[in-house]
């Protein structure tokens, strides 16, 4: 399989699986049906990602700037966090290695 090929699987994976939670609960609570997506995408990207960064969403903190909630972000495991609880973080910008609104 090519690199073109496996990217486009992949977009199909999520496709596939994005809108079950939608489907069930239909727009009676959208915050729930943005965490299902996100948590749907952090499970694929967890098949790709070096073992080495964390998947995690929470806030970008820099000097004197807090973020918006990030909704997926990848940080160094080997460098601290300000706070983490769950799936939730708190990391300063220089831990961080990505991130996706």
């Amino acid at each position: 399989m090519s690199a073109s090929e496996q990217i486009k699987s992949i977009g199909l994976e999520f496709n596939a699986l994005k809108s079950r939670v939608r489907n069930i609960i239909g727009n009676s609570h959208w915050g729930e049906d943005g965490r299902s997506k996100e948590s749907v995408l952090q499970s694929i990207l967890s098949n790709y990602v070096p073992e080495s960064l964390a998947l995690s969403s929470g806030f970008i903190v820099d000097k004197t700037t807090l973020s918006k909630q990030i909704d997926v972000m990848l940080s160094d495991k080997g460098m601290p966090t300000l706070f983490k609880g769950g799936m939730c973080g708190l990391s300063p910008l220089t831990v961080l290695r990505g991130y996706a609104k």
